[in-house]
């Protein structure tokens, strides 16, 4: 390695050593915007997600794909994704990975599996490949719950 991988490699720990602490020292403190604000995306920022211009990182992004139910007939699906990682430039087109919101506690207004669910079935209908690896997350207090998706299966 030379002079420069070296010194690339200690400024990553030196970051992720300084979240962590943030992470320790006020996680039981923060709210939706502390959290993300302070520590996701931080991390975020770490990561070229503009990789020759094919994908893109969108924030707040809607996403809404057509799938059959159990009737065979035509539903319309669609969401508000906290973050999200897919092609195309100006909106999301197919996506692969996404992080649903902040969640204080798992008894809250809002379910955030179902929520994961649902993003995971429209990125898949949306993307037309069934058999696509998708990731998604989701936070509960400062627990980062990862989950990917291959061929129906949901694994955590």
């Amino acid at each position: 390695m030379d002079r420069c991988q070296i010194s690339y490699i200690r400024e990553r720990k030196r970051i992720n050593h300084f979240l962590q602490g943030r992470l320790h020292k006020f996680a039981d403190y923060w709210n939706e915007a502390d959290l993300k604000a302070f520590f996701i995306l931080p991390i975020i920022n770490l990561i070229d997600f503009y990789i020759d211009k094919k994908f893109r990182a969108f924030l707040e992004a809607t996403i809404e794909a057509e799938l059959r139910n159990v009737n065979n007939e035509m539903i319309k699906m669609r969401g508000r994704v906290a973050f999200l990682v897919t092609t195309g430039e100006q909106k999301p087109r197919n996506p692969f990975f996404y992080a649903n919101e902040y969640k204080p506690q798992l008894k809250s207004q809002s379910d955030p599996k179902g929520q994961l669910l649902i993003a995971r079935l429209t990125a898949q209908a949306k993307n037309k490949a069934y058999s696509l690896t998708i990731y998604g997350l989701y936070t509960h207090w400062a627990k980062l719950v990862f989950w990917h998706y291959t061929r129906q299966r949901i694994c955590c």
